[in-house]
């Protein structure tokens, strides 16, 4: 396979992954949109009193992994939580005063379920989004710019393949 072709098969896998990152985050949005109008729209609102972070690291960033609430007689994990630890280290601990997390936290949960719960802050800002995230519409717009650009490319050297007269 010679550089050029190497070069274009690049390009034509970069156009596809750009264009499926595009999709998903489009999908993870409006999932997360409905989630928070979910539990805004049936959720019983309440306090947790006890919050645990359990922060990891991934290729050297740390995340939330996960967060664990105590309301009432309930013990539950959030259903949904940003990923940013808000200075917090790895492993399993408290929040720190005054973050997004730290108890009391106010919370939503189905009551026929109190395993689902979500922070009430993160339900308001999940169901106030609109629109389409700008990275995702940058995302398809690039993939989909250079896959055309490809198709084109790839077109006009098959059209001038046909012309030449066979020897």
């Amino acid at each position: 396979m010679d550089a050029v072709a190497r070069l274009v098969s690049g390009l034509g896998v970069f156009a596809v992954l750009a264009v499926v990152f595009g999709v998903v985050a489009i999908v993870d949005d409006r999932h997360q949109r409905s989630v928070g109008r979910e539990f805004l729209a049936t959720g019983t609102r309440t306090v947790a009193t006890d919050v645990v972070l359990q922060v990891r690291t991934s290729r050297g960033d740390e995340y939330i992994d996960s967060v664990d609430v105590v309301f009432g007689s309930h013990r539950a994990m959030l259903s949904e939580s940003q990923g940013d630890p808000e200075g917090n280290g790895v492993g399993d601990h408290p929040p720190n005063a005054g973050t997004r997390y730290a108890a009391p936290l106010p919370v939503l949960y189905k009551a026929d379920d109190p395993t689902q719960v979500i922070a009430a802050v993160d339900a308001e800002e999940f169901a106030a989004r609109s629109g389409i995230p700008g990275f995702a519409q940058g995302a398809i717009a690039l993939g989909g710019t250079v896959g055309i650009g490809l198709g084109a490319v790839w077109w006009i050297a098959g059209r001038r393949g046909r012309a030449r007269p066979d020897p």
